[in-house]
């Protein structure tokens, strides 16, 4: 990372000021009602925050020099050490090249990551591609911008790791038809990470804007709701297999699941379900079970839950369990291991954080960041994380970002155990061309100092493995393992990341050899690529080894 003049205590609290002065003035007053949903990006005036980074805009052809990753000595300078071990740390604001509302870590370890440049400009050229690679740090050099050789807009899309090649798979989005904004489209594109470079595939049958894609057992993507144009949802699923292309799933069509009602069809919280059906869980609390063979079916099932919207996150932090926001900062947790779900109390939050982004952590704890307590406003900006523990059933406060992380925000778990915070704006109330890495507390020593603790280290072994099976890798001398995990590599937009998986393995160890077995079938762990993490007796995890599970 760069050297850090620009985080001088006064120039900070001088540029925060300034910046919510500015962003106060061009928002509407806490009066007004928000925006709604389908007057997307652009409407509002906002000023643009590129972070404590180089304040320049970076652009497609040029790219400047800076250092590379953030040294543990900076780290520890920048964060209150004391309680970086209980609440963890983040660190410094970085710049960004675009407005990042999607994000999808990818099979090799970088993050692709699209949206706009700018509001203003709504040509396709102004929607483009970044290929961020962590091994190269922070600086601008790290990031590889892409122009749109598509000429879609693919805001607000859906995507996913196709789980055969690795490919990224984005569906649907934004276009402008005679003039008139934020119509849906029904393209496809792929981003091919060996290539980096990014091409149209085969339409769908719909146009939709704000789809959900679940990967399936056989290594298919359901595609889930949508909006097919103003005040049209799109109640018909499409499934698309790399090998055959897409199907309609004309017998799975319902207008409860994804209709209007509580705006269901807005990015449906879906999931692979034990059962090899798809759950899906409504805003309005109802819960679905589909089956994709043949034409499909749905059927209601007779549980519900409390009432949510589609600015708070859902994500499965379990095999079968789903941890889900709802309304008046209630938190559930939904297990659909059995042929009927069970609700259970997951906590109460301490204000409401509609925009937060929920991420499963290496060690199955999870983390919520970002959210305000009003739609997409600098009221009650929640800067502070939440950690929420499965074990203990409790939510507790943690370390505070710099940046406000609203409406099309982003958070991601990267390979290395620390989470990517990116993105927010288009809608104001600040254009956010800025990043923040979260620290979570098992990188920390427990002794108060701030200093990051020393990591086992996974020195090789598998890296494809089928359900079922055991399997080994190779750890450095001396080390001690006590554990090992499984998070599936994520795919984050719109407080959704429906690629969440987390799955704790036991482990036996001969040596620097290290045994563990692969979760049991593709129903339960659907195909694709997972992050695996192995802890020491003191609860550090290594940095991931990404390991292809088929």
């Amino acid at each position: 990372m760069s050297a850090r003049p620009h985080a001088a205590p006064l120039r900070a609290a001088v540029l925060a000021f300034v910046t919510l002065l500015a962003a106060t003035a061009a928002y509407p007053s806490p009066g007004r009602a928000a925006p709604p949903v389908d007057e997307d990006r652009g409407i509002l005036p906002a000023p643009v925050d590129y972070g404590y980074g180089p304040n320049v805009r970076p652009t497609l052809a040029a790219r400047t020099r800076s250092a590379l990753s953030l040294a543990a000595a900076e780290l520890v300078a920048w964060v209150d050490g004391s309680q970086a071990h209980l609440e963890g740390a983040f660190g410094p604001p970085i710049t960004w090249p675009i407005v990042g509302t999607h994000n999808v870590l990818l099979a090799d370890g970088r993050v692709l990551s699209y949206g706009p440049l700018r509001a203003a400009d709504r040509r396709p050229e102004n929607f483009v591609y970044d290929v961020w690679d962590p091994a190269l740090g922070t600086g601008s050099d790290a990031h590889l911008v892409l122009p749109n050789t598509t000429r879609a807009d693919f805001f607000c899309s859906g995507q996913t790791l196709i789980a055969a090649t690795g490919q990224v798979v984005m569906t649907g989005g934004d276009t402008t038809v005679d003039g008139v904004l934020n119509k849906s489209h029904e393209r496809t594109a792929f981003f091919d990470p060996a290539e980096n470079r990014v091409g149209a595939g085969a339409p769908m049958a719909y146009r939709r804007w704000y789809p959900t894609l679940v990967t399936l057992p056989g290594g298919g993507v359901l595609a889930l709701g949508g909006r097919e144009d103003i005040g049209v949802p799109v109640i018909v699923p499409e499934v698309f297999h790399p090998t055959s292309g897409w199907r309609t799933l004309l017998g799975a069509a319902s207008a409860g699941a994804f209709g209007s009602t509580r705006d269901n069809w807005y990015y449906p919280r879906g999931w692979l379900a034990p059962s090899g059906r798809a759950f899906v869980l409504g805003h309005d609390g109802s819960m679905w079970s589909l089956d994709t063979a043949g034409a499909g079916t749905v059927t209601r099932l007779a549980t519900t839950t409390r009432p949510s919207n589609y600015a708070l996150p859902s994500l499965m932090y379990a095999p079968g369990k789903i941890l889900s926001l709802r309304a008046e900062r209630w938190a559930v947790s939904i297990d659909i291991n059995g042929a009927t779900p069970r609700i259970d109390e997951a906590g109460r939050l301490a204000q409401q954080r509609l925009w937060s982004q929920a991420t499963v952590l290496a060690d199955g704890k999870v983390l919520l960041t970002g959210g305000s307590a009003v739609w997409n406003k600098l009221q009650d900006v929640a800067y502070h994380v939440e950690l929420w523990d499965p074990a203990s059933n409790l939510w507790r406060r943690g370390a505070s970002a710099a940046k406000e992380r609203l409406y099309h925000a982003s958070a991601l778990l990267l390979a290395d155990g620390t989470v990517l915070t990116v993105g927010g704006g288009l809608p104001g109330p600040i254009t956010q061309l800025n990043a923040e890495i979260y620290y979570p507390p098992y990188l920390f020593e427990p002794d108060g100092s701030g200093r990051l603790a020393a990591r086992p280290t996974i020195t090789g072994g598998a890296t494809e493995i089928a359900t079922g099976t055991s399997f080994t890798v190779q750890v450095g001398a001396g080390q001690t393992i006590q554990r090992a995990t499984l998070v599936r590599a994520g795919s984050d937009t719109h407080s959704l990341n429906a690629d969440q998986r987390f799955f704790t393995r036991t482990v036996s160890q001969s040596g620097r050899t290290v045994t563990l077995k692969a979760p049991p079938n593709k129903r339960v762990a659907p195909p694709g690529f997972y992050l695996l993490f192995v802890f020491n007796e003191r609860g550090t995890p290594s940095r991931a080894r990404i390991v292809k599970l088929v």
